[in-house]
């Protein structure tokens, strides 16, 4: 399945880390975010993989869990998704596993931290102009 994604073919020249972070943002919606599937679309073995990581201090699943918060974030700032799709997205069998990591990423569940962060004015009405025109013009909406 990973065959499918344009790679970089030597890794020596980009730096590994980004080009995994890219990969698991790629893989997770699959449910294909694994040590095996990395590994095979960097065309090397996943013991190789795990060396490497090990070299800078980190393990696949350190930059899983990064990649998701990162992920979770900004969507959830977004609002481009519901929270269920998202916890689908990100690899979570259910949308309760999900609030359990953001809130040990953030502190609290994810509507509440976007609520605090922003979120809660939520995106723009759009009014239809003839409901405005009938019902006397911009300002009742203001």
């Amino acid at each position: 399945m990973t065959d499918c994604f344009p790679l970089p073919r030597d890794t020596a020249r980009h730096d590994l880390i980004a080009t995994v972070r890219v990969l698991l943002e790629m893989l997770m919606p699959m449910g294909e975010a694994s040590l095996g599937s990395v590994a095979r679309a960097l065309g090397m073995h996943p013991r190789t993989l795990q060396r490497r990581l090990h070299a800078h201090g980190l393990s696949l699943s350190d930059l899983l869990d990064q990649q998701r918060r990162d992920l979770a974030e900004r969507i959830v700032l977004e609002r481009r998704m519901s929270l269920t799709e998202l916890a689908l997205t990100l690899g979570y069998s259910e949308q309760s596993a999900f609030n359990h990591a953001f809130e040990r990423w953030f502190g609290e569940a994810p509507r509440r931290w976007a609520a605090r962060h922003g979120e809660g004015q939520g995106p723009p009405r759009v009014i239809p102009a003839s409901r405005i025109a009938r019902e006397g013009g911009i300002d009742v909406y203001r």
